[in-house]
C-alpha cells in the first residue's frame, strides 16, 4: 500500500529553466541601443514576441504544474485503495487520465507556439543579415570618401607650404590652396564623423544579430525541454491505459505494478513542469 506524500522539487525544472532563459535574452535586447529604424524595429517587435513566449509560458507552467500534483496523488490514492475499494480507485484512474489528455492538449498547443516564434526569429535574422550586409557596404562606402577626402586635404596642405616658400609671388597659389585645404578638411572631418557613426550602428547591429541568433537557438531549447515533458507525459499516459485495461479482472498485481510504474512517472513529471 502507498503512502500519500507530495513532491517538493528542490531543483528548478525544465519549464522554469527555459522560461528563465527566455527573459533574460529579453533583458539582453533591451540594453542594445543605437540601431537603424529597421532594426529598431525588428527589436520592438521582437520583444513583444518574448514577452507573450513568457506570459504564454508561465500560464501553462501554472496549469502543468497544478494537474501534475493531482496526477501523483490521485495515482498514489487509488494505488492505497486498490485492495479496499476498488471502484474508488478506478474511477480515480479514469479522472487522472482524463487530466493527463488536458495537460497534452495544452502543452500541444505551447509547443505549436514555440515553433512558430522559432520561425519569427528566424525570419528576423534573416531581415538583419541582409541589413547588416548594407550597412558594411554603405560603411566601407563612408570610409573610402573619408579616406579620400584627407588625402585631398593633405594634398592641398602641402601645396601651400610650397606657396609659402615662394614669398609674394606664391600669394595667389597660397589663397587658392588655403581655400581648398579649408573645403576638404570639412569634407574630410564629416565623412570621418559620418564613418564612425556608420561604424558604431554597425557593431551595435552585429551585437543585435547575434542576441536574434541566440533567441533562435533558445527557442529551440524551448521546443526541446517542452518536447521531454511531453514524452513524459507519453509515458504516463500508456501506463494509465494500461492500468484501464486491466481494472476488469480479480488479479490486482498487475495492476500494482502499473499503478507503482505510473506513480514514478509522475513523480517525474512533477519534477519536469517545476
Amino acid at each position: 500500500m502507498y503512502a500519500t506524500t507530495s513532491i517538493e522539487p528542490q531543483t528548478k525544472g525544465y519549464l522554469s529553466n527555459i522560461i528563465k532563459n527566455t527573459n533574460e535574452h529579453q533583458v539582453d535586447l533591451l540594453k542594445i541601443n543605437g540601431l537603424p529604424n529597421d532594426a529598431e524595429k525588428i527589436k520592438i517587435d521582437a520583444i513583444r514576441a518574448i514577452e507573450e513566449s513568457v506570459t504564454s509560458l508561465t500560464s501553462m507552467q501554472i496549469e502543468l504544474q497544478k494537474n501534475a500534483h493531482l496526477i501523483y496523488d490521485n495515482l498514489q490514492k487509488a494505488a492505497s485503495l486498490l485492495k479496499e475499494d476498488k471502484e474508488t480507485s478506478n474511477k480515480l484512474i479514469e479522472n487522472t487520465y482524463e487530466i493527463v489528455l488536458e495537460s497534452e492538449g495544452e502543452l500541444q498547443q505551447e509547443l505549436e507556439r514555440n515553433k512558430e516564434t522559432k520561425a519569427l526569429f528566424f525570419n528576423y535574422s534573416q531581415q538583419l543579415h541582409n541589413s547588416l550586409l548594407a550597412l558594411e557596404k554603405e560603411n566601407a562606402k563612408l570610409t573610402l570618401e573619408a579616406q579620400k577626402a584627407r588625402n585631398k586635404a593633405n594634398k592641398f596642405k602641402k601645396e601651400r607650404y610650397y606657396f609659402l616658400a615662394l614669398g609674394p609671388f606664391g600669394a595667389a597659389g597660397l589663397a587658392t590652396a588655403t581655400a581648398l585645404f579649408a573645403t576638404w578638411s570639412d569634407k574630410a572631418n564629416k565623412a570621418n564623423k559620418a564613418a564612425s557613426r556608420s561604424k558604431a550602428r554597425l557593431k551595435n547591429l552585429e551585437v543585435f544579430e547575434d542576441n536574434i541568433l541566440r533567441l533562435q537557438d533558445g527557442f529551440s531549447l524551448n521546443i526541446e525541454a517542452l518536447s521531454g515533458v511531453q514524452n513524459a507525459l507519453g509515458f504516463l499516459k500508456g501506463n494509465i491505459e494500461n492500468i484501464e485495461n486491466n481494472t476488469a479482472g480479480e488479479n490486482n498485481t498487475a495492476l500494482e505494478l502499473f499503478l507503482h510504474a505510473a506513480v514514478k512517472e509522475a513523480s517525474i513529471l512533477v519534477l519536469d513542469v517545476a
